[in-house]
């Protein structure tokens, strides 16, 4: 049983579901999971991720799948906090605790409303341009839980681009994840495409900034303009304070 929650729903009726983040949720207040308390729950980006879980996506050969579901077991010698991260793979997702609440996100872009500019820093900005060349990659592979192979842990097709191998002197460099939530291929490779792109737009800043910034929590997406810097209508994610 899950916490229901759908569009315009609320999250207090049961029902069965696989939606991702519903699950999420219910190991979050379960007695078998987190156990947080209700009254820490931010009811609002939970739904919102539940109704973008729920999304219908266009596949190649026709048709349309749910954009996230959870699907997998998790054993009870696990530490509960191990069980969650990996339920999160299940939509490229994050919980985070801020102003007293856990928020809920699945994976998927979403439009900033703040921009910020030179009059809003105190301070100069610091940046990483690029990871190391260590931690660098153009290429994601790994398993999923294969539902067309009894549940077996399976390969999923891996996610290429030839674009940031001619970047990185036409050398495939591999990393490795595991998506032990995901049953099927094709969502699979939509999970690790958003992996892909999320470590090679990897430049991170920190941005010492007025009260101007208080609006934005972790996990918002926010405009920066820095006319020294050359950036015009750059677009960061916050992920942290």
């Amino acid at each position: 049983n899950a916490t229901a929650a759908g569009a315009g729903g609320t999250l207090s009726k049961m029902a069965f579901s696989n939606n991702a983040a519903i699950c999420q949720l219910d190991f979050l207040v379960g007695r078998h999971g987190i156990r947080a308390e209700s009254s820490e729950i931010d009811t609002a980006s939970w739904i919102a991720a539940a109704n973008i879980s729920d999304e219908g996506v266009a596949l190649f050969g026709g048709g349309t799948q749910k954009r996230y579901t959870a699907d997998g077991v998790a054993s009870s010698n696990v530490r509960p906090v191990d069980v969650l991260e990996g339920m999160l793979t299940a939509s490229a997702g994050a919980i985070i605790y801020q102003q007293g609440k856990y928020f809920g996100y699945a994976g998927v872009f979403t439009t900033p409303i703040v921009a910020l500019n030179e009059d809003d820093l105190r301070g100069p900005i610091s940046i990483q341009t690029k990871p190391s060349r260590r931690d660098l990659f153009n290429a994601i592979r790994g398993t999923f839980i294969d539902a067309a192979n009894f549940y077996q842990a399976t390969d999923f097709t891996p996610r290429t681009s030839a674009v940031y191998e001619a970047q990185d002197g036409n050398v495939r460099i591999y990393h490795d994840i595991e998506l032990p939530f995901t049953t099927n291929n094709v969502r699979a490779q939509r999970i690790a495409k958003i992996y892909l792109e999320r470590g090679r737009r990897s430049r991170t800043a920190s941005f010492p900034a007025k009260l101007t910034a208080l609006e934005l929590a972790s996990w918002d997406t926010v405009i920066v303009n820095v006319e020294a810097l050359s950036w015009k209508d750059e677009v960061f994610r916050v992920v942290g304070w």
